[in-house]
């Protein structure tokens, strides 16, 4: 266990030293905007000469320290392959140089590198560091998270949906998986949620509920990039992240869910049951067609 926990506590500094790299073209890019380059890769999905620029600065950091890892990254995706990056004793390194892309591009300060270091099918060491802000989140698998030197622990009083503020994104890469979350929204409404918010960083909304600035946060259309790092760091502040159908393969299923047990549990069961009825009335249409 020692041994395990001395090598992730060497990976997140690999992990901070590259994310920093990262920052330092993000911090620069947003400051001197006119050198921005846009280019659109799908519906309403941007890429930036920044994101790239960001992302290669942080390659080349690990690829410095381990130049035999694999590594997942947003803009040169090798793409997530779960039986390969599960193989026992292979590190693998999953990044997103720039979560939060278009709030970059539109000059709002809300974004960041998030690299996670995964070994043997588990996140291990995580960092999601907001340059502007100058937040850096990191986390150690049994170690705890942090912000800057704060330790972040979720309260363990009994808690449910009444009353709570949760955050979300939308599928906006996938228009056409939206008719669910359209549906849960107003269903979390009537099981008591209090107020909804989307900021825009699926790695920021999961350090959020860590720091307890949300209550819970659940999206699907989520990549392994955008959740790797903050998922570690909300479960290793004690909140529950799974994926919608409560377990823990959301890197593959790109369905995730966090915050408190009670929270997560009744979100999970308002998607179900808003899940259920919409296969219900696509076959009840299919029958009639």
């Amino acid at each position: 266990m020692l041994a395990r926990t001395t090598m992730s506590v060497e990976l997140l500094r690999i992990a901070k030293r590259a994310a920093f790299a990262a920052a330092e073209v993000l911090r620069e890019g947003y400051h001197h905007r006119n050198h921005l380059v846009v280019e659109a890769k799908g519906i309403n999905d941007y890429v930036s000469n920044i994101d790239r620029e960001a992302e290669e600065r942080a390659i080349a950091e690990i690829k410095r320290a381990r130049p035999k890892d694999f590594i997942v990254a947003e803009e040169t995706a090798d793409k997530f392959r779960s039986r390969k990056h599960k193989a026992q004793g292979a590190t693998t390194w999953i990044i997103d140089p720039l979560d939060g892309t278009r709030n970059f591009i539109m000059g709002n300060p809300h974004f960041a590198v998030s690299i996670a270091a995964m070994q043997n099918g588990e996140i291990v060491a995580a960092v999601v560091f907001n340059p502007i802000s100058d937040e850096l989140y990191t986390a150690v698998k049994g170690g705890g998270a942090f912000c800057n030197d704060r330790r972040l622990r979720l309260t363990t009083s009994p808690s449910s949906l009444e009353g709570k503020v949760l955050t979300t994104g939308y599928a906006f890469k996938e228009p056409k998986r939206l008719e669910r979350q359209l549906a849960v929204l107003p269903a979390l409404f009537d099981a008591g949620m209090a107020d909804i918010r989307r900021y825009g960083s699926a790695a920021l909304d999961l350090c959020y509920v860590a720091a307890g600035r949300f209550d819970g946060y659940f999206e699907e259309c989520v990549k392994p990039w955008d959740i790797a790092a903050g998922a570690l760091i909300a479960r290793e502040a004690k909140a529950l992240v799974v994926d919608f159908q409560g377990g823990d393969n959301y890197l593959e299923t790109e369905e995730v869910i966090a915050g408190k047990a009670a929270v997560v549990r009744e979100v999970a069961q308002v998607i179900h049951r808003i899940t259920q009825a919409q296969k219900k009335a696509a076959a009840v249409l299919n029958d009639k067609q």
